[in-house]
């Protein structure tokens, strides 16, 4: 298909028609796919682009009506390179292997179990000492709390780092003592 085909079936379709929608999307979908999972590496990120891509051009009207392939195209590729920045400053968490961070500190042993209340107590933010009795004493996982909490589950697992490295630190310096 050429570009200036592309172009009027773009315009059809931001004028309303379905069935110039349906043609540009069959002839150009595989074309955009295959042009932008090399910038985001993931088949489904890069499927989702596609559709965004044509959602985008449905509400933008193009300046430049000559060439309709290279609008598309960089539609596409600014929105898989924004979506690549945007993914490389996100810190990705495991969920489904949460490892008990509290592992350091056996809070379930009844000779040390009064000593870390203590230190719990008086170093400790409620919240935190709320969240270490959830996590260990209850023994529910950080997404149960978070939905206990009806807060973010990254929220629940950085107070949960803060509070154990806090007993930690405290911890510590009882034993140097």
């Amino acid at each position: 298909m050429d570009k200036n085909n592309i172009a009027t079936l773009i315009i059809r379709a931001q004028e309303g028609s379905e069935e110039a929608f349906n043609e540009l999307y069959n002839s150009t979908g595989n074309l955009l796919y295959n042009s932008i999972y090399p910038i985001l590496n993931d088949p489904d990120l890069t499927s989702d682009i596609v559709q965004e891509t044509f959602l985008k051009v449905l509400q933008v009207k193009m300046k430049n009506a000559d060439n309709g392939l290279a609008y598309l195209l960089t539609i596409a590729k600014n929105m898989a390179i924004n979506t690549f920045n945007r993914r490389k400053r996100e810190v990705s968490i495991n969920f489904e292997e949460e490892e008990p961070i509290y592992r350091d500190i056996d809070i379930l042993d009844n000779s040390n179990e009064s000593h870390i209340e203590d230190l719990m107590q008086k170093y400790l933010k409620p919240n935190q000492i709320e969240l270490i009795h959830l996590h260990v004493i209850d023994g529910l996982t950080h997404r149960e709390i978070a939905e206990k909490l009806g807060k973010p589950l990254g929220t629940i697992m950085w107070q949960y780092n803060e509070a154990i490295k806090e007993l930690r630190k405290q911890i510590k310096k009882q034993e140097d003592h």
